[in-house]
C-alpha cells in the first residue's frame, strides 16, 4: 500500500468486503462494515477505495482527532454538513435537534436519542435521490454522542441504500453492530511487492525483503516508509534498518523526515492544526494569523505532503503526522497554539477548551467559563465530554471548596458516561482531598455510592446508602430525598423485605420536609406505589391517588418539570396496582407526550414502559408490542438494560401466549441483565413470560413450574401484587390443567386474598371461575361462571374473560348443554382470534367442533399476519400519520414506510388511507 496514492497490495479480500457492501446498499440492503487495525495497517488506504468504488453515491464522511478532550457533536458536524441542503425536508423538531447540536440554535437543549433519529433521517433523506456512504475514520477518537449516532444508524439501515463503512483501531466499535474484520499483517509476497512499488520497480534481495518483513511485522504503512526512505541501502546491502525495530519506529521515521524538510513557519503552522479540534478552514487561518504566521506556511506544508486541504477543511494526510507533532511540540508551544486557537474560536465551548488547554495556572475566568461549557454539554446529552470538562474546571478553579464540586460534577458526568469505576472513584477522591464542607463531602459519597460497585452485597451497600441518608437529613434534605428514593427502589428490585421496610421508614422521615416539588412527588409516588406493592398494613390506595394529585401540579398542558419523569414509573405502576387503569394510562400517555414535545428521551423511555405493563395487563397487546419496540429502542440507545430488558420480557409474554413459544436466548440475557445489575425481579418477568408460553402451548406442568418460581420469589421478597400481568391466575389455571387439585386451591387461596383484603376487581373476577373448576357439582360451578362473567366487564381483562368462557363453555358441552356451550365458546374464540391468541382461539374451535358448530376464522386474525413493522406502520397511518411522520417515529426513511404500506394494503385487503383507518380500527380494539 501507498499511503500517497492510494494503491493496494495484499488487501484483496478487504476491498470485496467493501465491494460487497456497496453492492447491496444499491440493492436497498444496507449494512455495516468495520475495519480494525494497528496504525499503518491499511485502513484509510481501504476507505479511500471505497470512495472510488461508490461514484454513484452520496459520500458523507468524519475522522477523529487525537486530542485531549472530547467535544460533543465534533464528528456528526463534519459528517452531516454536506447534507445541509436536505435539512429543510425534515420534521420541525429534528430541525430543531440538528441545528442545536450544530450550534445554530442555542435555546434548545439536546437530546442524544432525539439526535440519533434526526441524523439517520437526513442520511435517509439523502438515498431519495443516490444510495449514501457513511464513512467513519479513526472511530476511536469520534466523540461520543457522535459515535452513538453512528450507532444508532448502523442498526437501523438494513432495509436501506445505505452502506456504513467505519476504521477502528483495537479496543474500539459501535455496539451492537456485526464484529470488525481486522486487517493481518502482510505476508512476505505482498511486502516485496509494496517494497519494489517505492524502489522503482526493484525487486528486494531475498535477505533484505526477510529483514523488512521481519521488522514491519508485515505493516504496510511502515514497509512504505522503510522503503522509501530506507530503500537504497535495503536495496544495495541487503540490510538497511536497525535490528529490530518496533513497527511504531519505522512509520515514526518515516513520517519524521517529512517533518524535518519543513521551514520553522511552516513546522509551527502544522502545529497549530494538530492542536485544533475544528480543522475549518477559516478558523485555522485565524489561528495562524494570531501566531503571526503568513498563510503561505501552510502551503508549505501542503506541498510537503504533511497537510491536505479538502472540502473547506485542513487535515493531516496521515493521523500520525498529527500525534508526532504533539508528541514533539513542547508545553509552552502547545500552549501557544491552544491560545491562538482560543481566539479563532466561533464557539464558546471550544473558546472554553482551547483557554484551558493554554492555561499553565489556575484561572478562575477560564475555570467558569469552561464549567459552563460542561453545563451545557449535560443538556445535551454530551457526558463524557462534560466529564472531561469538569474535571478541567476544577482543576483551574483556584477555590478549594467549588472545585471539590466540580469534581462531584465530573465524577456524575463520568458515572453517566459508564466510564470505568476507577476513574470515578480517582475524581470522587480528588474531591474529598478538597471538600472543606459536610456537603460537598456528602455529595461525593453519594456519587461513590451511586457506583453500585458492592451490588453483591446488597445489605452492606444498603447500609452505606442509610448512613450517608442520616448524615445528610437537615443539612440537605433533597439529597435525603434522592437518597430515600434510591434505597427504596433498589431494595424492591433485589426483593430484600427488610430493606424495602426500612426504605418505607425513610420515605416517610423525609416526606414532608423542605424539598422541591419535583423531589417530593417521587418521594410520594415511591412511598405510595412501594406501599401497595409490599401490601403493607394501614397503607391505603389513596396514597396512591395523592401522588396522581401531586403529579397533576407539576404536568400541564405546555410541559413537564425536570425530574418529574423518575417518579411517574412508580405512579403507572401504583395505579395499576390499585386497578386505576385509566389514570394509569393517562399518566403513562401524557408522560409519553409531553417527553416528545420537549424532547427528553429518559422520560418518553419511562412513560412507554408504562403504556406497555397497562396495555398489557388490559389485554390491548398490539399496543403493548408497539410500546415495548419503542422501549427497547430507547433502553438501548440510553443505555438503560433493565428497561430494554422488561420491555422485551413483556413482548414475549404477548409472543408465548399467541404462538405457545417465546425465546428463550432474550429471556435468558433479562435474566443475566438483572443479575448483572442486581435487578432481581427480572426474573419475574421472565419467568411468567416461560409460563406463558408453556400453559399457552399445553405443557401446564411446566408453566406451574415456572409460576410457582415467581410464587416463591415473591413471598421471599414480602410482595403481593404481581409486577406483570396477573400470573396468579395462571399459575391456579396451570395446576388445574396439570391435574394437582391440592396445588391448586393452595394458589387460588393468594388470589381469594386479593380479592377479598385488597378487592383488586381482577381477583374478584377470577376467584368464582377459578373456583367452579375445582367444584365437582355442575349446578354450583354454574353459578360460579355466571358470577365471574358478571364480574369480568369492571376488570377490564378481556383475555380473562375469554378464558372463563372458554372453561364455562367445555364444562356445559360436557354436560350436554351444547346450545349453551355455544354462545360461550364463540365468544371466547372471538376474543382470542382478536388478540392473536392462536393456541387458545385453537382450543375454543376444538370445543365448538366438539358441539357440533362448525368453525370458521375470524377476519381480525388477519393483523396477525402483519409483520411487527408493517403493525407499527398500520398503526401510525391508521391514525393518520403521513409517510414522513412515519417515517420519523420508526426511524425508516419515507421510500420503506411507502414499501410497507403497499404490503399492509395487499395484506388486509384495502386501497386507501381511508379504508385502512376503517380496518385497523375493527382489528385493534384488542
Amino acid at each position: 500500500m501507498d499511503v500517497a496514492t492510494g494503491e493496494l497490495v495484499g488487501r484483496e479480500a478487504e476491498v470485496a468486503l467493501v465491494n460487497d457492501l456497496l453492492v447491496r446498499a444499491r440493492r436497498g440492503e444496507g449494512g455495516v462494515l468495520t475495519l480494525r487495525g494497528e496504525p499503518g495497517a491499511g485502513k484509510t488506504s481501504l476507505l479511500g477505495r471505497a470512495k472510488q468504488l461508490a461514484d454513484d453515491f452520496t459520500i458523507v464522511s468524519c475522522c477523529g482527532v487525537e486530542w485531549e478532550a472530547e467535544i460533543p457533536f465534533s464528528g456528526l458536524h463534519e459528517l452531516l454538513r454536506p447534507l445541509d441542503s436536505l435539512h429543510d425536508a425534515l420534521p420541525a423538531p429534528q430541525r430543531r435537534e440538528l441545528d442545536a447540536a450544530m450550534g445554530r440554535d442555542d435555546s434548545v437543549p439536546v437530546q442524544g436519542f432525539h439526535l440519533h433519529v434526526a441524523t439517520l433521517s437526513l442520511i435517509l433523506e439523502a438515498t431519495r435521490e443516490r444510495p449514501t456512504l457513511v464513512i467513519a475514520d479513526d472511530l476511536q477518537w469520534i466523540d461520543t454522542v457522535s459515535t452513538q449516532a453512528l450507532g444508532f444508524v448502523g442498526r437501523r439501515i438494513a432495509g436501506e441504500a445505505v452502506a456504513v463503512l467505519v476504521a477502528t483501531r483495537p479496543g474500539a466499535r459501535l455496539p451492537g453492530l456485526p464484529e470488525p474484520v481486522d486487517l493481518a499483517p502482510l505476508d512476505r509476497a505482498a511486502v516485496g511487492e509494496l517494497a519494489a512499488r517505492h524502489l522503482g520497480g526493484r525487486a528486494l534481495p531475498e535477505t533484505a525483503l526477510d529483514e523488512l518483513t521481519r521488522a514491519s511485522g508485515g505493516n504496510p504503512l511502515a514497509v512504505a516508509e522503510s522503503a522509501a526512505h530506507a530503500g537504497d541501502r535495503l536495496w544495495l546491502r541487503g540490510a538497511g534498518l536497525d535490528t529490530p525495530l518496533p513497527v511504531g519506529t519505522l512509520i515514526e521515521r518515516g513520517f519524521s523526515s517529512r517533518l524535518d524538510g519543513l521551514s520553522a513557519e511552516a513546522l509551527t503552522a502544522a502545529g497549530v492544526v494538530a492542536e485544533s479540534i475544528a480543522d475549518d478552514e477559516a478558523t485555522v487561518r485565524r489561528a495562524i494569523a494570531e501566531r503571526g504566521l503568513s498563510p503561505a506556511a501552510l502551503t508549505e506544508a501542503v506541498d510537503q505532503r504533511v497537510l491536505v486541504h479538502e472540502d473547506g477543511r485542513w487535515r493531516f494526510s496521515h493521523p500520525l503526522l498529527r500525534s508526532i507533532l504533539h508528541s514533539r511540540a513542547s508545553g509552552a508551544e502547545r500552549r501557544a497554539a491552544h491560545a491562538a486557537l482560543a481566539a479563532a474560536a466561533t464557539t464558546t465551548g471550544l473558546a472554553a477548551w482551547h483557554a484551558a488547554e493554554a492555561s499553565a495556572e489556575p484561572n478562575r475566568e477560564v475555570a467558569d467559563t469552561l464549567a459552563d461549557a460542561a453545563a451545557q454539554y449535560m443538556a445535551m446529552s454530551g457526558v463524557s465530554a462534560a466529564a472531561q470538562a469538569f474535571e478541567r474546571s476544577a482543576e483551574l478553579t483556584p477555590d478549594q471548596e467549588l472545585a471539590a464540586l466540580r469534581f462531584v460534577d465530573a465524577a456524575r458526568a463520568a458515572r453517566f458516561a459508564g466510564t470505568p469505576a476507577e476513574r470515578v472513584r480517582g475524581l470522587v477522591a480528588r474531591a474529598a482531598a478538597l471538600a472543606t464542607s459536610e456537603a460537598a463531602l456528602a455529595r461525593a459519597e453519594f456519587e461513590l455510592l451511586l457506583l453500585r460497585e458492592d451490588v453483591d452485597d446488597s445489605r452492606q451497600h444498603h447500609e452505606k446508602m442509610d448512613r450517608l441518608f442520616t448524615r445528610v437529613l437537615g443539612l440537605d434534605d433533597g439529597m435525603a430525598g434522592e437518597l430515600a428514593r434510591a434505597m427504596s427502589n433498589d431494595a424492591v428490585l433485589l426483593g430484600d423485605l427488610e430493606l424495602v421496610r426500612r426504605s418505607l421508614d425513610r420515605l416517610r422521615t423525609v416526606r414532608h420536609r423542605s424539598v422541591s416539588p419535583e423531589i417530593r412527588f417521587g418521594i410520594v409516588a415511591e412511598l405510595a406505589a412501594t406501599a401497595v406493592l409490599q401490601g403493607e398494613p394501614g397503607v391505603h390506595d389513596a396514597d396512591v391517588l395523592e401522588a396522581a394529585a401531586e403529579q397533576r401540579e407539576l404536568v400541564d398542558v405546555d410541559g413537564m418539570s425536570p425530574g418529574v419523569s423518575a417518579g411517574i414509573a412508580a405512579l403507572v405502576e401504583g395505579l395499576m396496582w390499585i386497578e386505576e387503569l385509566e389514570r394509569a394510562e393517562h399518566a403513562a400517555d401524557e408522560c409519553v407526550r409531553l417527553a416528545r414535545a420537549q424532547g427528553d428521551a429518559f422520560a418518553e423511555m419511562v412513560g412507554r414502559l408504562g403504556e406497555c405493563e397497562i396495555a398489557f395487563r388490559l389485554g390491548a397487546w398490539s399496543r403493548s408490542l408497539v410500546a415495548a419496540e419503542r422501549g427497547i429502542v430507547l433502553g438501548d440507545v440510553l443505555g438503560s438494560e433493565s428497561t430494554s430488558a422488561v420491555c422485551a420480557a413483556i413482548r414475549e409474554s404477548i409472543v408465548g401466549l399467541r404462538t405457545g413459544v417465546g425465546d428463550a436466548t432474550v429471556l435468558a440475557r433479562a435474566e443475566q441483565t438483572g443479575r448483572d445489575a442486581g435487578v432481581a425481579i427480572l426474573s419475574e418477568y421472565a419467568s411468567v413470560a416461560r409460563g406463558l408460553a408453556a400453559l399457552s402451548a399445553g405443557d401446564a406442568a411446566a408453566a406451574a413450574r415456572h409460576f410457582e418460581v415467581v410464587r416463591a420469589w415473591k413471598r421471599a421478597a414480602g410482595q403481593v401484587e404481581p409486577s406483570i400481568g396477573t400470573w396468579p391466575v395462571d399459575l391456579v389455571l396451570a395446576h388445574v390443567l396439570a391435574g394437582d387439585a391440592d396445588a391448586a386451591r393452595n394458589a387460588l387461596a393468594d388470589v381469594r386474598d386479593h380479592a377479598e383484603a385488597r378487592g383488586r376487581r381482577w381477583a374478584l373476577a377470577a376467584v368464582p371461575w377459578l373456583e367452579a373448576m375445582l367444584d365437582s357439582d355442575d349446578g354450583r360451578a354454574f353459578a360460579s361462571f355466571e358470577l365471574a362473567l358478571e364480574r369480568y366487564p369492571a376488570a377490564r381483562a378481556p383475555f380473562e374473560e375469554a378464558r372463563a368462557r372458554l372453561a364455562y363453555g367445555q364444562r356445559l358441552r360436557r354436560a350436554n348443554r351444547r346450545a349453551d356451550a355455544r354462545a360461550h365458546l364463540e365468544s371466547a374464540l372471538a376474543t382470542f382470534e382478536a388478540l392473536g391468541a392462536e393456541p387458545w382461539a385453537e382450543r375454543a374451535r376444538r370445543e365448538l367442533g366438539a358441539s357440533g358448530q362448525g368453525v370458521r376464522r375470524a377476519a381480525a386474525h388477519q393483523r396477525d399476519e402483519l409483520t411487527l413493522q408493517e403493525r407499527q406502520v398500520a398503526a401510525l397511518v391508521a391514525a393518520g400519520a403521513s409517510n414522513k411522520e412515519a417515517a420519523g417515529e420508526l426511524f425508516l426513511s419515507p421510500k420503506t414506510i411507502e414499501t410497507h404500506l403497499s404490503r399492509v394494503y395487499r395484506k388486509l385487503g384495502v386501497s386507501s388511507r381511508t379504508q385502512l383507518a376503517a380496518r385497523w380500527d375493527e382489528l385493534s380494539q384488542s
